[in-house]
């Protein structure tokens, strides 16, 4: 070993040093990534899974006891709107997309006697009305931007 080598190690550990961290926290993170991203994908499939399975017991249900023709034309449309939104979001998921399912969905519920039940299931589902300890921690509680 030279006389070089040994003003130079000091330099030589550190850049070794940060090599490993990149290695190291390149792993961490797409571990971190992954395990966010599958808890994120699970609350947001509840969601709209239950959208999905709503409006079509709504569909088959409530729609066909309808007698009002004028409003039931106008709910029917509302269904189809919020299961088109459903496509559009699984396809490509956007928060506005989300947005706009939810308030579709409301609307189609307004008039039903069960309507307060029902927002306080569709609100549990919602990722962002959850608190704080109850999402990932890479989160730290925030709301969600895609």
């Amino acid at each position: 070993m030279s006389f070089d080598d040994i003003l130079f190690i000091e330099e030589d550990l550190i850049k070794q040093g940060f090599e490993s961290g990149i290695s190291v926290g390149e792993e961490f993170g797409k571990k971190e990534g992954f395990e966010c991203g599958v808890e994120n994908g699970y609350s947001f499939g509840m969601e709209i899974g239950y959208y999905k399975g709503f409006i079509n017991i709504y569909k088959n249900y409530f729609l066909e006891k309808e007698e009002n023709s004028k409003i039931k034309e106008q709910k029917l449309k509302l269904v189809n709107d919020i299961n088109d939104l459903i496509t559009s979001f699984i396809t490509y998921p956007d928060k506005a997309i989300l947005r706009k399912i939810r308030s579709k969905f409301k609307m189609l519920i307004s008039n039903l006697s069960e309507r307060q039940s029902i927002l306080k299931q569709t609100q549990a589902l919602e990722y962002n009305n959850k608190p704080k300890e109850e999402k990932p921690l890479c989160f730290n509680g925030a709301d969600i931007d895609f």
